[in-house]
C-alpha cells in the first residue's frame, strides 16, 4: 500500500512539473516597468526587462485614442543588452497620447505591455492663472 501511494504521488509530481515546463503561451521577456513623463513637448518612455534568451525585439506603438496603434519604432536587443534600462522620447506631441511596447522573443511569441499615456502641449503656451 506504501509503494502504490508513493508511485501515484510521483505521477502526480512529475504531470504538474511538465505542465508547468511545457506552457506554450510564456515569452521569455518580459516588462518590468514602463513609466512615461513628458518633457516639453516630448514623450519619455523609460522600461526595464527581464530577458531569458540572448535575443529580444520590442516595437514602440503610439496611439492618440488609446485603442488603434501604430508601431513608430523598432529595434532588437541581446541578452547584454537587456539587463540595461531603455528609453525612447517622442518628439512633438500634442493632446493625449497613449503608448504601448510589443515585446518578442527569437520564436516571433508576442505580448503587449501595459498601456501608459501622457498629455501634451496643444499650443505653444498655456494660460496658467488670471491676476
Amino acid at each position: 500500500m506504501r509503494t502504490l501511494s508513493l508511485l501515484i504521488a510521483i505521477f502526480f509530481l512529475s504531470n504538474t512539473v511538465n505542465a508547468q515546463l511545457s506552457g506554450t503561451d510564456s515569452v521569455p521577456v518580459r516588462l518590468s516597468t514602463l513609466d512615461a513623463t513628458t518633457k516639453g513637448s516630448d514623450a519619455v518612455l523609460d522600461w526595464e526587462v527581464v530577458c531569458f534568451l540572448e535575443y529580444a525585439k520590442f516595437e514602440i506603438q503610439r496611439s492618440s485614442n488609446g485603442i488603434n496603434y501604430t508601431t513608430i519604432n523598432t529595434f532588437e536587443a541581446d541578452r547584454l543588452r537587456c539587463k540595461q534600462p531603455f528609453d525612447f522620447t517622442d518628439a512633438g506631441i500634442t493632446g493625449k497620447t497613449f503608448y504601448r511596447i510589443r515585446v518578442g522573443d527569437i520564436d516571433g511569441k508576442f505580448y503587449s505591455s501595459k498601456v501608459v499615456a501622457v498629455t501634451g502641449k496643444d499650443r505653444d503656451f498655456e494660460i496658467n492663472s488670471l491676476t
